[in-house]
């Protein structure tokens, strides 16, 4: 139950309401303290997004937040490639973005019944594997959908355990979502708010079925005009990034003046076994939550745990060809990401892993390489140093050594290289390295258990 005894209440021309919580910052709600209010919320699952990405879950990060405005016609979506992204309903169909969000029932159920929008925008629904999330005042059993709590029109929150405002828009609980996350700045791209100067609605899609009033515009900006002269930070944190955008509320810029970040792409592969597939399921939910580009595969085992570990330096040749220009990061599938790994953006050198100081650890004093977490540019270097590990790992084959324990040979003869060392929070063993700190990138080592099973197995 959510406590507001000591909220405090302001009124803004006596349209809307804001409640200053003491111990959780601005939160808007009308009628919070109701009881009926309280229970109604633990009927929507907040709390199940929360689990996935909770409050300031984007905490200095820049977002975009995508609306429908007929701006972004011919728009390269590519450019937004590793970006975290809140795609307000149709965006789907033209990018995947991190969350797909709306506020409208209708939509969902044009989607469902593709009368409208067709039998393409139903697949791709379907085939969208990232955060669907719907904020409506009465809840919804979806399958696949979080739904979140609408606190109504006029209302703002700052934690994903209130809910959302309304603001009359999608576009405007979508703005409070990046702010609930943390994220700034907070970009707006399609966000035209007006209409095609016909008296009708103008969208880089197709439009919807259902059409609105060109009135509805000003209704969108006057919300978003209040959230800004009385939210504290939201004017500041928020830019338009909208050519002739009729909303005149926050800065305005043009897309071409972000600075691009050069960020590398995840590789990962796993075994078709129940335990890895479930390692795989968890590892791809903390990727995409963070808005990381990634690119595993399912594989089939070959033979035992050795034999799939030294494929790991062929696989990572053949990545760096698909993804040309692109650097590779390796992660075991194991791995779960916890914190957006920022210490990869633009990176400098050639090659990058964690050497583990085992002695730190309350353990014999050793220094052996972790290559569950690697770094590697897309450049003529590392394709020299994986021949050299391939070639390596044939010799060493049939002797029982770690294929790691090859790579760390291989590194102590590379010159040429550019090598960097990341701290062992980008590399921490879930239990074995706790006393690290808090992890950005956690192991489970699964091999424990694949291990465990096949001696269980041979009895």
């Amino acid at each position: 139950m959510i406590n507001v005894v000591n909220a405090k209440k302001v009124d803004d021309a006596q349209k809307y309401k804001i409640y200053l919580a003491p111990q959780k910052g601005l939160t808007i709600r009308r009628q919070l303290a109701e009881k009926e209010n309280e229970e109604s919320i633990e009927r929507f699952n907040n709390g199940t997004f929360i689990d996935i990405l909770p409050d300031n879950s984007w905490k200095g990060r820049r977002c975009f937040v995508i609306g429908g405005g007929e701006s972004l016609k011919g728009f390269d979506w590519d450019l937004l490639q590793g970006e975290l992204t809140i795609g307000i309903n149709r965006v789907y169909e033209f990018m995947s973005p991190t969350i797909l969000f709306s506020m409208d029932t209708r939509f969902m159920a044009n989607i469902l019944q593709p009368t409208f929008y067709g039998a393409r925008a139903k697949r791709l629904f379907d085939e969208y594997d990232g955060f669907k999330v719907w904020n409506l005042q009465k809840p919804k059993n979806w399958d696949g959908v979080h739904i979140l709590k609408c606190l109504g029109r006029n209302e703002w929150s700052s934690s994903l355990t209130y809910g959302l405002g309304g603001g009359r828009n999608s576009g405007f609980g979508a703005v409070n979502l990046a702010y609930c996350l943390g994220a700034d700045p907070i970009y707006l791209l399609g966000f035209d708010m007006k209409g095609d100067g016909k008296g009708n609605q103008a969208h880089f899609h197709s439009g919807h079925p259902d059409k609105q009033k060109p009135k509805a515009y000003r209704e969108f900006i006057e919300c978003f005009r209040w959230a800004a002269n009385n939210v504290p930070d939201l004017r500041g944190r928020v830019i338009n990034l909208t050519p002739n955008s009729a909303m005149d509320v926050f800065k305005k810029d043009v897309f071409s003046s972000v600075k691009r970040i050069t960020r590398p792409i995840v590789v990962s592969y796993y075994t078709k076994d129940e335990l890895y597939e479930s390692m795989y399921r968890r590892m791809h939910q903390s990727l995409h939550k963070f808005g990381l580009e990634h690119d595993i595969e399912a594989i089939d085992s070959m033979g035992d745990w050795q034999a799939n570990t030294y494929h790991k330096a062929k696989f990572i040749r053949r990545k760096l060809n698909e993804h040309a220009g692109r650097d590779i990061l390796w992660m075991d599938v194991d791995a779960e990401v916890c914190q957006y790994p920022e210490r990869f953006d633009n990176f400098d050198g050639d090659f990058a892993v964690h050497y583990i100081e085992w002695g730190r650890y309350g353990r014999e004093p050793r220094r052996e390489l972790n290559s569950s977490v690697m770094y590697f540019r897309n450049s003529w270097q590392c394709r020299v140093l994986l021949e050299k590990w391939l070639t390596l790992n044939e010799r060493n084959k049939d002797s029982g050594v770690w294929e790691q324990k090859n790579l760390a040979e291989i590194l102590e003869k590379s010159v040429d290289l550019r090598k960097r060392e990341f701290p062992a929070q980008y590399c921490q063993i879930y239990d074995l390295m706790a006393a690290a700190g808090e992890p950005v990138i956690r192991l489970f080592q699964a091999s424990r258990q694949y291990k465990a099973r096949q001696k269980a197995a041979a009895g």
